[in-house]
């Protein structure tokens, strides 16, 4: 049969639709799957199921030959099952034969030869046959016969004369009649149906008739692929991704497959599971930047981070002014830690756009990150400039100072944030670690209580909160929160030295020696980089 299933050229998710427009304008609605119709219904008539008989105009058309070749079969097979009693309605169908014949009242049909040559081969199972009538609904099959005759100005057939002298009759012995006289049956609606549906933008029915084709064929792996795409383009993603894992499990090389199942599962938001798909599609065409752009930013989605700069790095290549494409692949070597790959792609988005914060904030981070420290501070006063009241700006530009030591410097910057914040737990956990290095506990504990109660997983206010409470004598307190100092980083040193002193000065010597030994075995660790302090978890895709 010929290939009637084409990919779909879709959209990205609500979730990226920004994203979307810009990284691909070519991703729109699909169009239809189907290049051309499946083949018409099948040429035989049906040996398992009746064949109603249509009160209608003969629909057959038949010579004198072929007439005769067929009352033949019939008389020859319907005599060893009805003892005679078909006499009587082959010599009725013969007198009229010549009439009907004459009047042309038999419209063209050309399958008649092919059809009485597939039954003349099952004459031999006929007699093995079980299913049986009795004389009723023998006498329902023949009466539209006997109407077609009659109409034809023929001998009509007495049919309620007519009756079976005993029951067993093979029922499809008699109904091998129906395809010869009926009117032809309307095919049920198929892919030809499916797509002038699609045209109309009638999805909801064009998914019905997808239905129907695949339940009548659960083995056609492009009508479960074409309503998959209807699926898609009705936003049924769920529904999609089923008919399309379907499809693909009959099957696997069915073009654009592995590429609108990882769509539909992208568009769900199920980045970890679109990603095998996408895989697949990029194997299968490397050249697809839809395909290779959408495995780049499901690995992003998932907290692949190193793998979805080197996928985002070649769909960048090829789309230099897509600013949204670019920063997601800024993001992606930022969080992989590939700081230099984050510079190039902050420079190039500063260069398009100068004037924009968050441009200047990314590419300090980026400096940061490399230990040009100093420089990235001079990007977070260019982003203050461009909007000083940017959210967390004046916190990264104080966490930098911070980082230097640079106290008095860091702590303006933090006012400013809790100015235009003044929830920003950050701000007011940094803001009391400067008042407790300054010897100002009265300050610093307000501060730090406020931070812990917003978030509960800032180090230094448990660390500085437990430092504060040994000086007090409050060692048990103290411990417990220096503890938690440990849980929420157990590489840094700082906490396992306060706690050997705090061991040490309550007479716990092997207590305190544990927690001296981590000290020496700890190499001291840098600070954070300013990209983790300003967000915990990296941006989402661009709205």
């Amino acid at each position: 049969m010929a290939l009637r299933y084409r990919q779909l050229p879709g959209s990205l998710p609500a979730t990226a639709s920004t994203t979307v427009v810009t990284l691909f304008p070519c991703l729109s609605s699909g169009a239809s799957l189907h290049e051309s119709p499946p083949s018409s219904a099948s040429e035989s008539p049906s040996l398992t199921k009746p064949f109603r008989i249509n009160t209608c105009e003969p629909s057959i058309s038949a010579d004198s030959k072929q007439l005769t070749g067929t009352l033949s079969l019939l008389d020859a097979t319907l005599t060893r099952h009805a003892e005679g009693e078909w006499h009587r309605l082959q010599s009725l169908i013969t007198a009229n034969h010549a009439s009907l014949s004459q009047q042309n009242g038999w419209t063209g049909r050309p399958q008649l030869l092919a059809k009485w040559a597939h039954i003349t081969r099952l004459d031999a199972t006929l007699t093995s046959l079980s299913i049986s009538v009795d004389s009723k609904p023998l006498t329902e099959y023949l009466s539209p016969l006997d109407a077609t005759l009659t109409k034809n100005r023929g001998e009509g057939l007495p049919v309620k004369r007519l009756s079976c002298s005993r029951r067993g009759l093979p029922l499809l012995a008699i109904l091998l009649i129906a395809p010869s006289f009926s009117c032809a049956q309307s095919p049920p609606p198929g892919p030809q149906e499916a797509m002038v549906l699609e045209q109309q933008g009638k999805l909801a029915e064009a998914e019905r008739v997808w239905q129907s084709v695949v339940a009548r064929n659960p083995r056609d792996a492009a009508a479960f692929a074409s309503l998959g795409v209807d699926y898609s383009k009705d936003q049924k993603y769920p529904e999609a991704a089923s008919a399309y894992g379907k499809a693909l499990a009959i099957d696997p090389k069915l073009p654009g497959i592995q590429l609108n199942l990882g769509l539909a599962e992208f568009k769900q938001g199920h980045f970890a599971a679109a990603i095998a798909p996408l895989k697949a599609a990029v194997a299968d065409d490397p050249s697809s930047m839809q395909a290779l752009t959408l495995l780049g930013l499901s690995c992003y989605g998932s907290a692949h981070f190193a793998e979805a700069a080197e996928h985002l790095a070649v769909a960048a290549k090829a789309d230099p002014a897509n600013t949204e494409l670019h920063q997601v692949l800024a993001q992606s070597c930022l969080w992989a830690k590939n700081y230099s790959c984050a510079l190039d792609e902050f420079q190039h988005i500063v260069q398009q756009n100068p004037d924009s914060p968050a441009a200047h904030m990314l590419m300090g981070e980026a400096l940061d990150g490399l230990a040009r420290t100093p420089e990235a501070i001079t990007e977070f006063e260019e982003a203050v400039k461009a909007g000083p009241r940017e959210p967390n700006i004046h916190f990264g530009l104080g966490y930098l100072h911070w980082k230097l030591k640079q106290y008095d410097e860091a702590a303006a910057e933090f006012k400013n944030e809790l100015a235009i914040d003044p929830d920003n737990a950050q701000a007011s956990a940094y803001l009391g670690d400067v008042a407790m290095k300054n010897n100002d506990s009265d300050s610093a504990v307000p501060l730090l209580k406020k931070a812990l109660q917003s978030k509960t997983n800032i180090r230094v206010a448990w660390l500085d909160m437990g430092v504060i409470l040994a000086q007090q004598g409050h060692n048990q307190d103290a411990i417990a929160h220096l503890k938690r100092a440990v849980e929420l980083d157990p590489e840094r040193p700082d906490a396992h030295f306060r706690l050997g002193r705090i061991y040490q000065a309550m007479g716990n010597q092997t207590a305190a020696q544990k927690e001296f030994d981590k000290v020496r075995a700890l190499h001291e660790k840098s600070e954070e980089d300013v990209a983790r302090k300003i967000s915990a978890a990296p941006p989402p895709l661009p709205q």
